[in-house]
């Protein structure tokens, strides 16, 4: 268990984060990946907000 451990820190601390950033977008698929994923998000960020304004105008309408 603790091999494993040391081993992975090892690993994680001799990659340099750049070339982890090349590694990645060096690779298609993790491209496709990283813009679907920051288009979820995008899009629940946009849902949640659009839900909170319009709870708050129908809050304020009802008034």
């Amino acid at each position: 268990m603790t091999d494993g451990f040391v081993l992975l820190s090892e690993v994680s601390g001799t990659v340099p984060i750049g070339e982890a950033i090349t590694n990645i977008l060096s690779n298609p698929l993790s491209i496709v990946l990283l813009l679907f994923g920051g288009l979820l998000t995008a899009f629940a960020v946009g849902t949640m907000a659009y839900m909170v304004a319009a709870g708050l105008l129908a809050g304020v309408s009802a008034e």
